[in-house]
């Protein structure tokens, strides 16, 4: 049996250019242009569940201490309180959420399988303003992100 692997395109970026799915490629550069024009701005951008790679790619930190959100990563009770106030504290703006799963923990939904109390939070706090790349999904399918805004502030255009 043999896997189907999409083609591969060049992402140029300032650390090298690594080869990926044509999908991957226009998320992250409209995630590193994403995340270095709110960067200059002094806004705070948290990528869930993961895609850390994209902070060292666009030379940009985490806003939080804790910067990947797989299954497990985060335990209930005062690690999850404390990434609260932290969110609070930084002032995170908006949020970078991903599509990922992660069926090979049998859990693959955040916010769905695991991570649900985290999810209930950034949906109180958080409204998704659209995706970061229109239509990514259905031209490319695969990897794909959507822009969630701070409630009371100006939606992102």
């Amino acid at each position: 049996m043999s896997l189907y692997l999409p083609p591969q395109v060049a992402l140029h970026t300032a650390h090298g250019t690594p080869r990926v799915s044509e999908g991957v490629a226009r998320s992250y550069e409209a995630g590193i242009a994403f995340l270095k024009s709110k960067n200059i701005l002094g806004e705070s951008v948290l990528i869930l569940p993961e895609d850390t790679t994209m902070y060292f790619l666009a030379g940009v930190h985490a806003p939080t201490r804790v910067y990947a959100f797989n299954p497990g990563i985060v335990a209930p009770g005062r690690m999850t309180e404390e990434l609260f106030r932290e969110i609070e504290a930084n002032n995170v703006k908006y949020l970078l959420w991903s599509n990922r799963t992660y069926p090979e923990y049998g859990v693959p939904m955040f916010g769905r399988d695991f991570n649900q109390e985290l999810s209930r939070y950034l949906r109180s706090k958080y409204q998704r303003v659209g995706p970061l790349v229109p239509g990514s999904y259905e031209k490319w399918g695969g990897l794909s992100f959507s822009i969630w805004e701070r409630r009371g502030d100006e939606p992102q255009r």
